[in-house]
């Protein structure tokens, strides 16, 4: 059995494969975007490059990093980044922050939809008990809720590792 495919056939086809392309496109422009609400909080390194990242600190010397501060949410954002110094127990989690006090505070105002890098400077200093251990550089990550008129924790944080020498 042979079949014959005439150029009416293909025509057909095709024309109905392009409208259903067009119909298709025309509906996802028309669609609405959906973006997952978020917030985000990285670490990089003083040239605001991710890798080199200090490992050896003296204690009493400043750290100088760039933060990079995320939000992508339909309104602007006030964020606040506490910074605090941890030993490797007293990390915060996904839910909690870390119990210790900060020992800075950054505050920040993010339209909606942007990203911005900041370059910080940090105190690395530390009690005797801690020198010569390696300790965490924590930034927690928290957003103002202006319905509540209170911060509330994000359950974002970034660390770096550091071992925290004494002065010679």
């Amino acid at each position: 059995m042979v079949f014959k495919i005439t150029d009416r056939e293909v025509l057909a086809v095709i024309t109905a494969l392009a409208l259903v392309g067009s119909v298709v496109y025309a509906a996802s422009l028309f669609r609405p975007k959906y973006i997952e609400p978020l917030t985000a909080i990285g670490l990089l390194d003083k040239d605001c490059t991710m890798g080199n990242y200090p490992s050896i600190m003296v204690n009493g010397e400043n750290a100088s990093l760039c933060l990079l501060l995320v939000n992508y949410n339909s309104t602007p954002a006030l964020l606040r980044v506490d910074y605090k110094i941890a030993p490797p127990t007293e990390l915060p989690s996904n839910t909690t922050p870390s119990p210790l006090r900060p020992l800075r505070v950054f505050y920040y105002a993010l339209p909606p939809g942007a990203n911005e890098t900041h370059r910080i400077t940090v105190p690395v200093e530390v009690n005797s008990s801690l020198t010569g251990k390696r300790v965490a550089l924590v930034f927690e990550l928290w957003r103002y809720d202006p319905r509540a008129h209170e911060w509330r924790y994000t359950g974002e944080w970034v660390h770096l590792y550091v071992r925290v020498l004494p002065r010679p």
